[in-house]
């Protein structure tokens, strides 16, 4: 039995839906390229989607944070040693 678990706020996905479609229509239409894909709505909603355990989601959020500050810490970087070379040019 699977129990509810209300997650951090950063793993919670929200927004408009893309190009304000409503969800049936996006299934009608494949989700993307209006119809392109031959997909019916009906095999669209009875795709099964899976996704992590809450534990494995925690951890890949966790990874995913560390990731974003080292990039940040490695564009700070880059940018004090352009200043750099540029005062030593």
């Amino acid at each position: 039995m699977h129990q509810r678990v209300e997650a951090p706020s950063d793993l919670v996905v929200s927004g408009p839906r893309p190009c304000g479609l409503p969800t049936a229509k996006q299934g009608a239409e494949g989700g993307r390229a209006h119809g392109l894909l031959n997909v019916t709505p009906g095999d669209f909603f009875e795709l099964k989607i899976t996704v992590p355990e809450f534990e494995e989601q925690i951890a890949i959020s966790n990874l995913l944070k560390d990731a974003d500050t080292e990039i940040q810490l490695l564009k700070y970087t880059m940018e004090n040693l352009k200043m750099q070379k540029r005062g030593l040019m």
